[in-house]
């Protein structure tokens, strides 16, 4: 793609080209984001089943047995968090949100085949491809602002994507600088290098939101409480 030209440098063939490659990016945020969200409502929907499962079991035993107050009281606090959770994540609407963002993704890629076909209509002038574009770049404006943001990460992944699709992703590593002439001292000043960017592209790779943070809560918490519950005695 190379260096980007100054405002005043660019012509209208140049203007589109860039665009698209925006809209591509968007719209792979896009894709990843509603691959994401039903990602998590796929996960949500196997823990409301362990939720009910467990709490349903263990308040049905409790009742059985009611002598045992410590697990009567255990069983009611987990089946109250298991609605409070399940009242939570229904108002997130992880599905309808994907779903939204899928068709917000065709969409953008409807943009971009306009926008494909004014480069390529070769019997246009320079003014009618710049009519044309600007209608394009109206339609595109709407469209963004009826439809929800992606986050940080997705547009990071986006991005990767790009420089992946265009061949820009094959830099030198530090370490492959290495030479025999190399000192020691700058030997370690590569190796922090190296895994330092190997720790910022880890970050980078996996999501760290506070949805997934939620998810892995309950993967521990249940599991605790039906071993606590089983050490109540």
């Amino acid at each position: 793609m190379g260096e980007i030209r100054d405002f005043k440098d660019r012509d209208i063939d140049y203007e589109i080209n860039l665009k698209c490659n925006s809209i591509d990016t968007v719209r792979a945020a896009r894709i990843n984001t509603s691959k994401r969200l039903y990602e998590y409502a796929e996960k949500w929907e196997l823990i409301f089943l362990a939720m009910s499962l467990v709490s349903t079991g263990l308040l049905v035993y409790a009742l059985i047995n009611p002598e045992n107050k410590e697990r009567l009281a255990l069983s009611a606090l987990f089946s109250i968090y298991s609605l409070l959770v399940q009242n939570f994540v229904a108002k997130l609407n992880y599905n309808e949100r994907a779903l939204k963002l899928h068709h917000h993704q065709l969409e953008l890629e409807d943009f971009l085949l306009e926008l494909k076909s004014i480069i390529f209509q070769k019997k246009l002038n320079e003014d009618e491809k710049k009519e044309k574009y600007q209608q394009v770049m109206f339609k595109y404006q709407i469209s963004l602002r009826g439809n929800e943001n992606h986050s940080d990460y997705d547009h990071k992944y986006a991005k990767k994507y790009q420089k992946q699709k265009y061949n820009q992703g094959n830099s030198q590593s530090d370490m492959d600088k290495v030479t025999e002439g190399t000192t020691e001292e700058d030997k370690k000043k590569c190796w922090l290098i190296s895994h330092f960017l190997c720790i910022e592209e880890f970050i980078k790779r996996h999501d760290f939101s506070w949805n997934k943070f939620l998810i892995w809560f309950q993967y521990i918490l249940i599991p605790s409480v039906f071993i606590w519950y089983l050490l109540l005695s």
